[in-house]
């Protein structure tokens, strides 16, 4: 169950299951592959990974061979649900995601309304944002003029990093 949530989260959050599963045991420092990790990201990483450097215990062993073959877990059983027609819901909109920008797919609608909305994994807000490129799409944010402009409200956290979107400012009006 809990690999499942892992995978969930890489999909809603579009990670690259590759760079995130690699052994960084052997590495001194994290590549130009995650820079989009903050320092204090790549200080946690390089934290967890340094007690590997030294002689490993059964239980580092274990737990290194398990990892090297996430990668291939989580390709293989993103196939065998895609051949299926099914998924979780994070695999689901990130093919969704793809279907979209591909050009596989189109909206059947020429208008769109995404109602009630707060926080966004990055994932669904790509899809929102490429109807607002693509149709004609309105927005309904699920939100408070008390949350909204109190800044110590994290409720409006999201809300507020949204409407400094180019993208959302509009639906903000």
């Amino acid at each position: 169950h809990a690999l499942l949530q892992d995978l969930d989260s890489i999909d809603k959050y579009l990670i690259n299951a590759e760079h995130l599963f690699t052994d960084l045991s052997q590495q001194k420092e994290l590549s130009t592959n995650y820079s989009y990790l903050t320092p204090e990201q790549k200080q946690a990483i390089q934290s967890f990974w340094k007690s590997f450097s030294q002689r490993l215990s059964t239980h580092q062993q274990e737990f290194l061979q398990f990892w090297r073959c996430l990668p291939q877990v989580y390709q293989v059983f993103q196939q065998r649900l895609q051949a299926l027609g099914i998924g979780y819901q994070g695999l689901c909109y990130r093919m969704a995601y793809s279907a979209l920008v591909e050009g596989q797919i189109t909206s059947p609608h020429q208008q769109v309304v995404f109602a009630g909305f707060n926080a966004l994994t990055p994932v669904k807000e790509k899809i929102v944002a490429w109807y607002q490129a693509n149709f004609s799409a309105a927005f309904y944010w699920d939100l408070d003029a008390y949350y909204m402009h109190d800044t110590q409200q994290e409720a409006g956290m999201y809300l507020r990093t949204h409407q400094k979107k180019t993208y959302f400012k509009d639906s903000f009006l």
